[in-house]
C-alpha cells in the first residue's frame, strides 16, 4: 500500500527537524556512520520529497523555477569540470559539491512556518548548550561530546562546545547569533526576554571559540545589520525597530564590556585561569589566538592564495571556462585554500562562479520584492556566512545553503502563491 501524502509530509517533517538538530549539535563525521549523519538525513528527506516534487511539476503550465535552473546549470558545470580534470579532481569533493546544491533544494522545499520556528529554537538552545560546554571545557580541559563521538582523533586544544574544532564552532555560533540578532532588532519578530540569555551566552562563546573570522563576522553583522535595519525602518513600517530591546541590549553590551575589561575574559584574568586547575594548554592556545595576529594559519592562507594565482596564470583558459575540477586544489597544493570564493572560482571557473553569483543575487532580489520582515533572520545569517567564507571553506557544507534555502522558499512559493511561510503566530 502506498503511503498517503499526509503521512509522507509528517515523516519528512520529522526527518527535517532531525537534520536541523544534527547540523548544529553533530556537525562532523561520527565513529558510527560513513559520512555525516545530517547528510544521510538529507538524502532520506529528499527521497521522501520525490512524490511531491514530481507532482508539483506536472501539467502544461508547470515550469521549473529560475533558481532551480541556475542550480542545474551550476551542477552541469561542476560535473564538466570534474570530467575534464579527472586526473587531479577527486570523487569525494565532487560529492560535496553535489550535496551542497541538494541542500538548497531540500531546505527550500521544507521551509514552512513550523520549520523556521524550529530553526530559531534550535539556534537558541544551541547557543545555550554549546556555551555552557565551552565554559566547562575551558575550566576542566575535557572536550566532550566530540571526543566521544567524532571519527578519528580531532585536535581538541581549544574549547569547541559540541563541535570537533574551533572553525566549525565559530561558524555555527556566528550563524545562530546572526539569526537571533535580526529577531532582536525588529519589533514585529518574536524575541522573548529569555532569549536574551542565549544571545549573551552566544556572544561570549564566540570570543571563547577563538575564531577570528567568527568574531569579525559578528561585529560586521551588527554594524551592517544595524544600518540595514534603520534604512528599512525609514522606508517601511513593517520593519519597525524595537527601541526598548535595542536600548536594553546596548546597556547589556556596554556593561559586559566594562565587566569583562575589569574581571572577565581579559588577558590578565586568563593568566589567573592558566595557573588554576584548568587545562593549561587550552588556555595558552586561547591567549595565543587573542594576542597573536600573524600566525601559521594566516601564513598558510597567503601561501594558498599565491598558489591560486600561479595556477590561473599558468592555465588561464581553464579558469575562464569550467575550472580545474572539484578537489584539484587540494591535490596539487596539499591543503585547502581556506577561501570559499577562490575555491569555487578555482573549481568551477568563471562560468560556475558567475552562475553561483547569479543564483544568490536572484534569490535575494526576488525575496526583497515581498519587503517582509520575517525573512530578515535568514538574510542576516546568510550575510554572516558570506563573511565567514572569505577565510574558510563553507560552501561545500550545509550551513550557507540552509540560509539561502529559507530565503528561496520565501521568495518563490510564498510570493507567487500570495502566502507567507511564517504565520501570524510567529510574530509578536
Amino acid at each position: 500500500m502506498n503511503a498517503s501524502p499526509m503521512s509522507l509530509r509528517w515523516l519528512n517533517g520529522v526527518v527535517f527537524r532531525l537534520f536541523v538538530i544534527n547540523i548544529f549539535f553533530v556537525h562532523y563525521q561520527t565513529k558510527y556512520f560513513p559520512g555525516t549523519v545530517h547528510t544521510w538525513l538529507m538524502l532520506i528527506g529528499l527521497f521522501l520529497l520525490l512524490p511531491s516534487l514530481a507532482g508539483g511539476r506536472r501539467g502544461a503550465e508547470a515550469r521549473i523555477p529560475r533558481d532551480y535552473l541556475l542550480v542545474c546549470l551550476l551542477l552541469m558545470i561542476i560535473l564538466a569540470g570534474y570530467l575534464v580534470n579527472m586526473e587531479t579532481a577527486t570523487w569525494s569533493d565532487l560529492q560535496a559539491y553535489v550535496l551542497m546544491l541538494a541542500t538548497y533544494v531540500y531546505v527550500k522545499e521544507n521551509t514552512t512556518a513550523d520549520s523556521v520556528a524550529f530553526l530559531y529554537s534550535t539556534c537558541k538552545y544551541f547557543l545555550i548548550v554549546n556555551g555552557i560546554f565551552m565554559m566547562l571545557q575551558l575550566v576542566t580541559g575535557k572536550y566532550f561530546p566530540a571526543a566521544l563521538l567524532a571519527a578519528g582523533d580531532p585536535p581538541l586544544a581549544i574549547a569547541s562546545g559540541v563541535s570537533d574544532g574551533p572553525t566549525k564552532n565559530g561558524m555555527l555560533i556566528l550563524f545562530a547569533l546572526s539569526f537571533m540578532y535580526a529577531r532582536f532588532v525588529f519589533q514585529r519578530l518574536q524575541f522573548a526576554w529569555t532569549d536574551m540569555i542565549a544571545f549573551v551566552i552566544g556572544a561570549a562563546s564566540i570570543f571563547l571559540a577563538t575564531s577570528r573570522a567568527g568574531v569579525f563576522g559578528f561585529v560586521l553583522v551588527i554594524l551592517l545589520g544595524g544600518i540595514f535595519a534603520v534604512f528599512q525602518a525609514l522606508r517601511n513600517r513593517e520593519f519597525q525597530l524595537s527601541r526598548i530591546r535595542i536600548a536594553i541590549g546596548a546597556a547589556v553590551v556596554i556593561g559586559g564590556v566594562i565587566v569583562s575589561s575589569m574581571y572577565g575574559l581579559s588577558i590578565a584574568s586568563l593568566y589567573d585561569v592558566r595557573d588554576s586547575a584548568a587545562d593549561r594548554y587550552g588556555v595558552d592556545a586561547l591567549m595565543y589566538k587573542l594576542t597573536v595576529v600573524n600566525d601559521d594559519s594566516l601564513g598558510e592562507r597567503f601561501e594558498s592564495i599565491r598558489f591560486f594565482f600561479h595556477q590561473i596564470g599558468e592555465f588561464p583558459l581553464q579558469i575562464a571556462s569550467v575550472g580545474f575540477g572539484a578537489g584539484t586544489f587540494e591535490t596539487l597544493f596539499g591543503k585547502n585554500i581556506h577561501n570559499s570564493y577562490l575555491e569555487l572560482l578555482f573549481t568551477t571557473g568563471a562560468a560556475g562562479f558567475l552562475v553561483f553569483a547569479a543564483l544568490v543575487a536572484h534569490v535575494l532580489r526576488k525575496a526583497s520584492i515581498s519587503r517582509n520582515v520575517v525573512i530578515c533572520p535568514a538574510i542576516f545569517a546568510l550575510v554572516s556566512m558570506m563573511m565567514f567564507m572569505a577565510t574558510h571553506d563553507v560552501l561545500r557544507g550545509r550551513v550557507f545553503w540552509i540560509a539561502l534555502g529559507v530565503i528561496g522558499a520565501f521568495a518563490y512559493s510564498r510570493s507567487e502563491q500570495g502566502r507567507s511561510p511564517l504565520s501570524a503566530a510567529d510574530r509578536s
